[in-house]
């Protein structure tokens, strides 16, 4: 039976195209790449679906012609000194599903009459998720060295760019060093021509994975593996991170006495969606270590350093903990922005035996009855529309919510401040709802709408008190 993706005429073509990497002849030649290139790898990825389905859920096979899984033929020249207009090579990436480019955690296919290869991992990750993986392999160097030796290195070696030197804030002499060096972290497996074009190559290909050790091995998101870097991300919060981190109300120190007893100890706590650090810096009051993660790089990067606080970039369902470390898990004011289904997975894993987890969410806040008719109207009216589906999870205070875990009742205390008129204006600009009205009508109705109105209620800089309603669910393992 012959090979239905890719034959020696894909190889004869790619071959042609490199003595002949100009406009006129690839469109004099432009249906030899249809039928011998394109269709054959676009069938491939099609017929692949269900098999990369059983690695991981987490990655996409993406069959369409222009922005999915195949790379584009025609070169990025624009900062090149080689104009040559297009690729010699076709390449198959199957990117983890928030991955936007080529930067994203995935399994690559490249072919190459100079040479094949089956890939692997992450390449040229930016500077936040490379902090991760190496911040993940000093917290762990057993687990890194069991991942990257046995099946993965049966197959795979591993490839890319690497430091002369040890990079800023690492040992000189770890013992891993040479792995903390590196700037790619890829796995490469060379494909012979005679086995990409033989007649069981999607068999042979999906065999080349030692599955989940791959996975593993290379902090990519599988189904049991933990992910420790996501290059991508649909970001909402890094932009506006100073101004959430200035205005966003504190949590009562009452919530946080009251979840530290809950928890079976006070050696290892998790703040995940951490935001700019509130929730953890409270945390790290009460816990002897705390491990902080967000997928927003802007909010990490401006999180408020607290003792025994360490922060990371990472997504929620895959965090850089080991399995039945964590004492209690907190999410504060993020759940609803989360895959839950995916994060209670996780939270299970690495939740030790009796550990709790503790989700929360405020409502909209009150002040004064005139004052209160203003902000429901604004709230409910105004930016009523430019809220996403989730938020009826916030309105229900998380009621609504189906945790995993056997339900530990609790009372919220009460969440109130004394704010200035400016400080709940600044608190209310923050709300995602107002930045995406801003971005589709061009307008500002904070200061439109909002703020000349508070003006009347509440003049000069009188400081009011301001309460929000708190919905607290607890969840305890096993």
């Amino acid at each position: 039976m012959a090979n239905p993706y890719f034959s020696p005429r894909t190889f004869a073509f790619l071959e042609d195209l490199r003595e002949n990497n100009d406009r006129a002849w690839f469109e004099a030649n432009k249906a030899r790449y249809e039928r011998d290139v394109r269709a054959g790898a676009l069938a491939f990825i099609v017929d692949f679906a269900p098999r990369l389905e059983k690695v991981s859920r987490h990655f996409r096979a993406d069959p369409r012609k222009s922005g999915g899984s195949l790379f584009r033929i025609h070169r990025d020249t624009r900062f090149s000194r080689d104009k040559s207009p297009y690729k010699t090579h076709a390449g198959i990436q199957f990117r983890h599903r928030q991955g936007r480019d080529a930067h994203a955690p995935g399994f690559y296919l490249h072919l190459d009459p100079a040479g094949s290869f089956a890939g692997v991992g992450t390449w040229h990750p930016d500077g936040p998720a490379l902090r991760a993986i190496r911040d993940a392999i000093v917290e762990d160097g057993a687990g890194w060295r069991a991942a990257r030796e046995g099946g993965f290195a049966a197959a795979y070696a591993l490839a890319g760019d690497t430091l002369t030197r040890a990079p800023r804030g690492y040992d000189p002499s770890h013992p891993l060093i040479e792995d903390l060096k590196r700037k790619d972290f890829i796995g490469v497996a060379e494909l012979t021509r005679r086995r990409v074009t033989g007649a069981g190559f999607m068999d042979d290909f999906e065999a080349l994975w030692p599955g989940r050790c791959a996975v593993r091995a290379l902090a990519l998101p599988g189904r049991r593996a933990r992910v420790l870097t996501p290059t991508s991300w649909p970001d909402h919060f890094s932009d506006s991170a100073e101004r959430y981190a200035r205005f966003r109300p504190t949590y009562p120190p009452a919530l946080f006495d009251l979840l530290a007893e809950l928890a079976p100890e006070r050696d290892l706590a998790w703040d995940c969606a951490t935001g700019t650090g509130q929730a953890a810096a409270a945390l790290g009051a009460r816990f002897a270590r705390v491990v902080a993660t967000d997928a927003s790089a802007g909010q990490v990067g401006r999180a408020q350093a607290a003792p025994r606080v360490s922060y990371a970039v990472a997504l929620a369902e895959a965090s850089p903990i080991r399995a039945a470390r964590v004492d209690l898990i907190t999410v504060a004011q993020a759940a609803h922005w989360l895959d839950l289904e995916e994060f209670f997975v996780e939270a299970r894993r690495v939740l030790r035996p009796h550990g709790v987890l503790a989700l929360w969410t405020y409502g909209l806040c009150r002040v004064t009855p005139g004052i209160d008719r203003v902000l429901d109207r604004f709230y409910r009216q105004v930016v009523g529309p430019y809220w996403p589906p989730e938020r009826s999870l916030v309105d229900s205070l998380y009621r609504d919510l189906r945790l995993p875990l056997a339900e530990v009742r609790c009372e919220p205390p009460p969440m109130r401040h004394r704010w200035t008129r400016a400080q709940l204006l600044g608190y209310v600009d923050t709300w995602s709802a107002v930045k995406r009205y801003r971005k589709e009508r061009g307008t500002d109705p904070v200061a439109g709408e909002l703020a000349p109105l508070l003006r009347r209620l509440w003049p000069g800089e009188e400081r009011l008190a301001v309460r929000w309603p708190l919905g607290l669910r607890v969840g305890r393992a096993p």
